[in-house]
């Protein structure tokens, strides 16, 4: 299963409904022709317009602040209010994400070449960041070789992220998983 998403740029309300219909493809489930329910190996990439959540208390995977971003509008559209009245930056797709069980390839990888900014510093938005992503159930994770992130300069505002997939192994995983019927 391989999709592409693009999540809303304005409002984090919105992004994490999106991102929680997201979900759905990491638990995709097709009987097999001997009756067994296997889940579907999931593989989807796209423009988050929210940030990365650290992944453990001692891990900071991204250190943007709201004061970091002078544009207000902006402040809004990337940052949620908390309990107390304040606002912090917006991580919940990728928390969302991670807690269905799918991987920012990124993350897994863990080099600077794999975590590196997918937008440009600017005056509106803020510092260089990451906000595109690749995801993964942890069905294709030991296939992933390595993960870069492309300049686009001139061609584009964001930047490519890019996985490479060692070729046999991602065919020894679909091959391991068993045959599907689309009949339920």
């Amino acid at each position: 299963m391989a999709a592409s998403f693009h999540l809303n740029y304005a409002s984090p309300a919105r992004r994490q409904a999106e991102a929680e219909w997201l979900t759905t493809f990491a638990d995709k489930k097709w009987r097999t022709p001997d009756g067994e329910l296997v889940t579907m190996p999931a593989l989807m990439g796209g423009d988050r317009n929210s940030y990365p959540a650290p992944k453990t208390r001692e891990e900071v995977v991204d250190r943007l602040r709201l004061g970091d971003i002078r544009d207000r509008p902006h402040r809004a559209h990337r940052s949620h209010p908390t309990p107390d009245g304040r606002r912090q930056m917006d991580t919940r797709p990728d928390e969302i994400l991670h807690t269905a069980g799918l991987f920012d390839l990124a993350h897994h990888i863990g080099t600077s070449q794999a975590l590196a900014p997918t937008v440009e510093a600017s005056p509106t938005h803020g510092p260089a960041t990451r906000i595109d992503a690749l995801y993964t159930s942890h069905f294709l994770t030991p296939a992933v070789l390595d993960v870069e992130v492309i300049d686009m300069k001139g061609l584009s505002d964001h930047h490519t992220v890019l996985a490479r997939l060692d070729r046999t192994l991602l065919i020894d995983i679909l091959r391991d998983t068993p045959t599907i019927t689309l009949a339920a």
